[in-house]
């Protein structure tokens, strides 16, 4: 389902369409929002409330961009207004400094390795690129990639495969067989 059927969809109030959008970023609005938030339970918090206020406000909706742009926009806006919330009742005598050390050093690994994989995700060649970037980024099936480019499955098949390859010797990681 194309980001402008699911938003069609949903404006007319289809639970399934919804559903479907809701599995599809939910991860990736979690990992969003994690450098702001750290804690887990605030995190889902703050991504629940987005998909909240996106279903509340589906018919008033016009997003001329991209969807998912527009839900990390919403995710952030939510994750910000959350930790105001919590700072406004924050006892610094409670803070435990040595689980925010260690869960800052994470998200700033996890941030790394993003960085790392980015990095690496631009130095595939050009087709690779468009085609891993289409799956991997945009959401789309090897069919929808196959029928948008106007290239065989097995070609698709075969580009996101070599994508993995290119992108494991890149990070520094074994082929697992």
């Amino acid at each position: 389902m194309t980001e402008n059927h699911l938003l069609q969809a949903l404006s007319k109030g289809d639970h399934q369409a919804f559903e479907l959008l809701f599995k599809k970023y939910f991860k990736s609005l979690f990992l969003h929002v994690q450098p702001i938030l750290i804690s887990h339970d605030n995190c889902q918090e703050a991504v629940q409330n987005t998909f909240l206020k996106f279903w509340e406000k589906r018919s008033q909706l016009k997003i001329t961009g991209s969807l998912q742009a527009y839900l990390r926009k919403m995710a952030f806006n939510e994750a910000l207004m959350l930790r105001r919330a919590q700072k406004s009742f924050a006892n610094p005598d409670l803070l435990d400094l040595t689980e925010l050390d260690t869960r800052l050093e994470h998200v700033i690994e996890h941030k790394q390795q993003f960085t790392q994989l980015e990095a690496c995700i631009q130095s595939l060649p050009e087709k690779i690129q468009e085609t891993f970037t289409l799956y991997r980024k945009e959401g789309l099936t090897q069919v929808e990639i196959s029928d948008y480019l106007g290239k065989a499955k097995k070609t698709i098949e075969a580009q996101l495969s070599r994508a993995l390859v290119l992108l494991r010797n890149c990070l520094g990681l074994k082929n697992k067989k």
